[in-house]
Order: structure tokens, then sequence, then C-alpha cells
């Protein structure tokens, strides 16, 4: 039962990427064009600022370098 649970979400995103890929970009970009994705993509960056700093501050050392790469 544990095995199906953790396969759902990669078989969700494969069958996201079977459609996107069959219809097209284009044809998605027209629901979800940069105006729409690009706060969403703030909104998610700004959720998880919290736990960023978290793990940075446990470890600078590799803060730093994950920042450098």
């Amino acid at each position: 039962m544990h095995v199906v649970v953790y396969l759902l979400p990669e078989c969700f995103y494969f069958v996201l990427a079977l459609i996107i890929k069959l219809v097209g970009v284009n044809r998605v970009m027209k629901f979800l064009p940069p105006v729409v994705t690009g706060p969403i993509i703030i909104c998610i960056g700004l959720s998880l600022a919290g736990s960023a700093i978290t793990n940075a501050s446990t470890n600078w050392l590799l803060a730093f370098v994950a920042l450098c790469m």
C-alpha cells in the first residue's frame, strides 16, 4: 500500500508531462502565460524562504557552497 502512495505523484507528473508533450507548449502557454506563472513562482519562493534560512543556519559552509554553485 505504501508503494502505491509514493508512486502517485510520479504517475501524476508523468501524465501531465505526456499531455503537455502531446498538446504542445504553445497551447499550454495560452492558459499559463508568464504573467500567471511568475507570481506563482514568487509565492512558492517566499513560502520556502523561512525553511531555507533555518537550514542554512545549521551549516553555513554548506549554504555558502550551495550559493556559489
